[in-house]
């Protein structure tokens, strides 16, 4: 079994995905106070281990052409979509990524009450496939563990605190001191260095490895190796607003695991504990300036799995392209996080226009004799202005982050189509911060295949 660096496997039961959240699988990170959301800091869980986000996300595989397209047309004739197209098939092959076995009966009377409408804004929802075998959850280190050249590979393991240089050259990487060592450990690199540590590790590494913007490291006592003010900035997650609605108990979705359901799924691999929670959904389009994507939940999104949570179901929307965005930084040492959403007030605008259209979905469908009331907004939150005070007081983070590393042309970008990291040579990055814009839809399928075609890239370059 695949185990982290702090030795614990990886939890492998799909329903249980949140109660990996501050634990030692997750960075436990925080965002800044959000002026926009009340002020609120957000918990931003990003998976640490062999297999990183994978570990604790929700296993969703969601291929998207639309962002392999953007990709193409950032990186010019070294990314042309029939080849990420080609390496988006060949990841999705190894991947095996299941329907699920098993529903809720929420999902089931979701699916069938919007499918039957036939609404002209809104495409098939469906189950979201996963990252699963027989249920159990698979990690992208998995899949690199079945790989013909896994045993090419040698592990170390440690917290990558910055890259060092020789000259302007790559030369290896220092770690993170560990308590009771009396100096850190120094790794060399003959052939270069890849950062793959995603949006937020990797431009705070850069910026204590000396790249990043002149303020930052001026302000950290750091030495310039590059002054780039796109080393961090950019950054962009999908914002999610829960529309909660109270179910009969008789389809509660279960809180707790009981023998029966753990039997069901040991055996049978199905029943709730196969569940991912984020089962099922879709795309509204045109309906605002940003598409919206649908997440349905068996369950009360905001509290689920304590044990006192309501019975109820969760129809969540988010902006699939938001405009809003914000940074990482390194302040005093720490890495700080802030998304700045809804900072752009048309993110706010549509987000409302998507509150106001799942209600209606949800009234004109046969939805509206299984759930009993909406317990968030609230029927009494019925003008724009009560649903948008809402919105700030119920979003939340899907955990998305990207772009805080672009790709693009050489006076707006941090890597170039090559992927290598301007103004030095021997180090590139490969992972969701390179992105341009953030993915439309969930980001595990076109990361991985981004992954496989940057192997490509990287390949001539050797």
């Amino acid at each position: 079994m695949v185990e982290s660096d702090h030795g614990k496997p990886v939890n492998r039961t799909p329903a249980e995905y949140l109660v990996q959240f501050a634990t030692a699988d997750d960075w436990n990170f925080q965002t800044t106070p959000q002026p926009h959301l009340g002020g609120r800091r957000l918990r931003f869980p990003r998976g640490r281990g062999l297999g990183g986000s994978t570990r604790i996300n929700a296993m969703i595989w969601y291929p998207s052409i639309a962002d392999l397209q953007r990709l193409s047309i950032v990186g010019g004739d070294d990314w042309p979509i029939e080849s990420l197209a080609a390496a988006q098939d060949m990841v999705t092959r190894w991947v095996q990524p299941e329907s699920p076995r098993w529903v809720s009966t929420a999902t089931n009377r979701f699916l069938r009450a919007v499918n039957s409408l036939h609404h002209p804004l809104a495409g098939p929802m469906f189950p979201f496939q996963r990252m699963t075998r027989r249920s159990v959850r698979v990690t992208a280190w998995d899949v690199l563990a079945e790989s013909q050249n896994f045993n090419r590979l040698s592990l170390v393991r440690g917290d990558t605190e910055r890259v060092l240089f020789d000259s302007c050259r790559a030369a290896g990487i220092e770690l993170a001191r560990l308590p009771g060592q009396s100096r850190t450990t120094k790794l060399g690199a003959r052939h270069g260095i890849i950062l793959a540590t995603g949006s937020i590790a990797t431009p705070a590494i850069l910026m204590r490895s000396g790249i990043g913007p002149e303020d930052v490291l001026r302000e950290e006592k750091i030495d310039p190796m590059v002054v780039n003010a796109f080393v961090g900035a950019g950054l962009q997650d999908h914002l999610i607003m829960p529309i909660v609605f109270a179910i009969d108990n008789a389809s509660r979705f279960p809180s707790v695991q009981i023998m029966h359901d753990l039997a069901r799924f040991r055996i049978a691999a199905t029943g709730p504990l196969s569940s991912n929670l984020a089962e099922c959904g879709g795309i509204i389009s045109a309906m605002t300036s940003s598409p919206v994507q649908v997440h349905v939940t068996p369950t009360h999104y905001l509290l689920h799995p304590h044990p006192r949570a309501p019975a109820a179901m969760t129809i969540g929307v988010n902006l699939c392209q938001p405009h809003s965005r914000g940074h990482v930084r390194i302040r005093n040492q720490t890495i700080e996080i802030d998304p700045s959403y809804l900072s752009d007030s048309r993110d706010l605008d549509a987000l409302v226009q998507a509150v106001t259209w799942v209600r209606g979905l949800v009234s004109q469908s046969s939805l509206a004799t299984f759930v009993n009331r909406e317990l968030i907004p609230g029927r009494d939150k019925d003008f724009a202005a009560s649903i948008a005070r809402s919105i700030r007081r119920y979003a939340h983070t899907l955990y998305h982050p990207t772009s805080t590393c672009a790709m693009g042309v050489a006076n707006q970008s941090v890597v170039n189509n090559q992927l290598a990291v301007r103004g030095v040579s021997g180090l590139s990055i490969v992972d969701a911060s390179i992105l341009p814009a953030i993915t439309t839809v969930n980001p595990n399928a076109t990361i991985m295949t981004l992954a496989l075609h940057a192997a490509n890239l990287l390949k001539r370059r050797l």
